[in-house]
């Protein structure tokens, strides 16, 4: 099933209440966003949360909700075209995130994995999490920044990603 677009718009929002109501009264957290939603066709809710606009502590919240009510963090639907899983979502958007946005999407990096997200997934292009991780432009710019990667990196190879990235 699709999501309906006021719950995509509510993910992308970060606003808790109105995708609670819509699990509440029976929606699939599985669910994909659909083609002529801002998310790329096919991403679950979890892919959604860090390529939201403005990710907040309110998206770190709402991963968190999703997680509990039984979103698969190893889900990557058939109709994913480059078949980023949640994790690599979260690496994809570090690098063109504000220093503020950055820290959310390394937070729920950081719960996706806790909850048991495969780090060594293979994107479409044979990626790994850990790969991604290495050579993005999240190297570049200000302290801040390298910390932020250094972060990432550090997360990932501690929830067991392989060196063979």
């Amino acid at each position: 099933m699709v999501v309906p677009d006021n719950v995509v718009r509510a993910v992308n929002e970060g606003d808790m209440t109105t995708v609670v109501a819509w699990l509440d009264a029976g929606g699939d957290v599985n669910d994909t966003a659909c083609d002529v939603s801002q998310f790329p066709e096919g991403d679950t809710l979890l892919m959604c949360i860090p390529q939201s606009r403005g990710v907040s502590s309110q998206h770190v919240e709402l991963a968190k909700i999703l997680l509990q009510r039984g979103a698969d963090v190893n889900h990557v639907p058939d109709e994913v075209e480059d078949k980023y899983s949640a994790v690599q979502c979260c690496l994809d958007c570090l690098s063109s995130a504000s220093i503020t946005e950055r820290a959310a999407i390394l937070e729920i990096l950081g719960i996706y994995l806790a909850a048991g997200a495969n780090v060594n997934h293979k994107n479409r292009g044979g990626t790994t999490a850990l790969g991604m991780a290495l050579r993005h432009g999240n190297w570049y710019g200000d302290e801040g920044n390298l910390r932020l990667a250094l972060e990432s990196v550090k997360l990932l190879l501690r929830a067991g990603a392989s060196l063979d990235a």
